[in-house]
């Protein structure tokens, strides 16, 4: 039903949300600049964008296209970024 797909409740993450509060961090910029992928979850890297596991996943196998310059709408993103988060 739309009504149950309008809000995804995952309270696994809530443990994340608290200690990000408490630590003060964003483990995105972490990842991004981060030497040790192991660590931080990163799967590969690439010019503009790297791909890392989602530690609190909503469903198996989740994983997290990210780009490393920081925008606040999908549409700023430059045409390298898109195409090494999509291709």
């Amino acid at each position: 039903p739309k009504a149950c797909l309008e809000s995804l409740w995952a309270p696994w993450r809530v443990e994340y949300y608290h200690r990000q509060a408490e630590e003060g961090g964003d483990f995105l910029t972490a990842a991004a600049q981060a030497t040790d992928d192991a660590a931080h979850l990163v799967v590969t890297r690439r010019k503009a964008a790297f791909l890392l596991m989602n530690k609190f996943p909503y469903s198996a196998g989740h994983l997290m296209a990210v780009p490393y310059r920081k925008v606040s709408e999908m549409a700023d993103l430059g045409e390298a970024e898109i195409l090494e988060l999509w291709g």
